[in-house]
């Protein structure tokens, strides 16, 4: 647990998260970069319109997904000090990890 000071509620934060999500995917970003830099946005399926860029709600949550199985990952490489996943709750993130793994591999 953190000793900084709480700004925000959970439901706040979620609420203040779940608006960030909507903005991403509603307004262009401008992204002045090289081609080397706007190819793998275009691969992984963001369309690109010179310097704007959008990020399709299928994007954001591969990106959301990776971002859990790094976390689901973390928690499981914790020593047993640490964690306190009993097997249910292990065979569940193992579960959670192989379906975000399957469409992160094949982002339609």
């Amino acid at each position: 647990m953190s000793d900084r000071p709480r700004v925000f509620s959970d439901t706040e934060a979620r609420r203040v998260f779940d608006a960030a999500i909507e903005t991403i995917g509603r307004v262009a970003a401008t992204i002045d970069g090289p081609d080397e830099f706007m190819q793998p946005l275009t691969d992984f399926g963001c369309p690109v319109d010179g310097t704007s860029v959008h990020f399709p709600t299928i994007v954001i949550d591969a990106v959301l997904d990776r971002i859990a199985c790094a976390r689901a990952r973390q928690m499981l490489s914790t020593s047993p000090n640490r964690c306190t996943l009993d097997d249910a709750q292990r065979r569940q993130i193992q579960a959670l990890m192989g379906v975000a793994t399957r469409q992160i591999a094949s982002p339609s």
